[in-house]
């Protein structure tokens, strides 16, 4: 039995990259004699095992052949007999099929860590094409490592691909995994970018426009927030097509409700010229009051939103925002309990908030 390195933490150890995981390919054993070293199995359809001390991803070298489409659709080969060289023929990019032994050796066949000294994504194989996921995995290798270019050979397969209609195979949570992975990069901007060249975006996401990219890729460079980066993104959609793309591409709830809450921003721009109760009806109307993390986070975004969208028009809002916050929370509801109860009380709490704002700002 001999185990190596593969993948990304031999990739990333070439880019002089610190290593957040380490995955190992197992060559000439078996499951049985795994299982009988204590290894626990984790992968249902793939032959994945966790060791029994480090906890990290151990794997049966592999072949694959497709017989369906869709992700469950290939036959697998995981006999003791499948060599170093054929599971690296699998993999999608050079640069993530490059080895390394005990010793620290490097194997590498297909020229992976030449690529990596010349940026280019390259494919290993024509077996490429097998998995429609890859195009969108290239894509986010794009915006990770924005240094890097396409091999013209690799962007043609990219793009037959696309024209052949085999994005039509990828499940919504398949390609939420990649969104989200992306939102996490340092140019994510790229990502769609290069699907667009493709001719991909257009398929995935027709809503979005050049407009959406162009504002998510300011934001993306002024904030890494996960919510804010989408909520650009979406910035240009009504609720109606923005429930309609986050509902086809599964998006949980919790990342497109800074989103959603865009109806607000024209209000939050006049924050100077509202009257106090247009004041407090605003804030109650985000439920400022109730979570305040929530609040903070809506009036940063739309401050960002007003720079790049308003070219600073608007730059005392977010200020004007934070104070109007902090005098209606000034006012206790305790101290208005011996005098009020129920909805009475919740009256004259919202009277007090708004007598207090109108006298600070007279």
């Amino acid at each position: 039995m001999d185990i190596y390195l593969v993948g990304g933490a031999v990739r990333d150890k070439l880019l002089n990259l610190p290593v957040r995981e380490r995955d190992w390919v197992v060559v000439g054993s078996s499951e049985d004699a795994l299982l009988k070293q204590g290894y626990v199995r984790v992968g249902k359809d793939f032959p994945v095992f966790l060791h029994p001390h480090t906890k990290e991803e151990y794997a049966l070298a592999r072949t694959e052949r497709k017989t369906a489409a869709g992700y469950k659709g290939f036959e697998c080969d995981t006999s003791s007999e499948v060599t170093l060289e054929q599971d690296l023929a699998r993999r999608d990019l050079t640069m993530n099929a490059i080895a390394e032994d005990q010793n620290g050796n490097l194997i590498d066949p297909f020229g992976g860590a030449k690529d990596i000294k010349k940026g280019i994504f390259k494919h290993v194989s024509k077996a490429f094409e097998e998995d429609p996921l890859r195009i969108l995995r290239v894509a986010r290798f794009s915006a990770r490592f924005p240094q890097f270019v396409l091999d013209p050979d690799t962007f043609d397969l990219m793009h037959l691909m696309v024209n052949r209609g085999d994005l039509a195979e990828l499940a919504a949570e398949r390609i939420y995994v990649e969104i989200d992975k992306t939102l996490k990069s340092e140019t994510p901007a790229k990502f769609f970018r290069v699907l667009d060249d493709l001719s991909a975006g257009s398929r995935l996401w027709p809503e979005l426009t050049e407009d959406a990219f162009t504002l998510f890729e300011q934001v993306a460079f002024l904030s890494d927030g996960r919510e804010e980066r989408i909520a650009a993104l979406f910035w240009y959609l009504d609720k109606t097509r923005l429930k309609k793309i986050s509902a086809r591409l599964k998006l949980p709830k919790q990342l497109i409700d800074l989103a959603l809450l865009r109806k607000h921003f024209e209000t939050w721009m006049q924050s100077d010229k509202l009257d106090a109760s247009e004041i407090v009806s605003w804030l109650y109307g985000i439920d400022a009051f109730r979570r305040t993390d929530r609040f903070k986070k809506i009036n940063h975004f739309f401050d960002l939103i007003s720079k790049i969208t308003s070219k600073g028009v608007y730059g005392n809002c977010s200020d004007n925002w934070l104070s109007y916050y902090e005098l209606a929370t000034s006012i206790s509801a305790k101290s208005l309990i011996p005098k009020y109860q129920g909805k009475e009380l919740g009256q004259a709490l919202r009277q007090a908030q708004i007598e207090k704002i109108s006298r600070a700002r007279n």
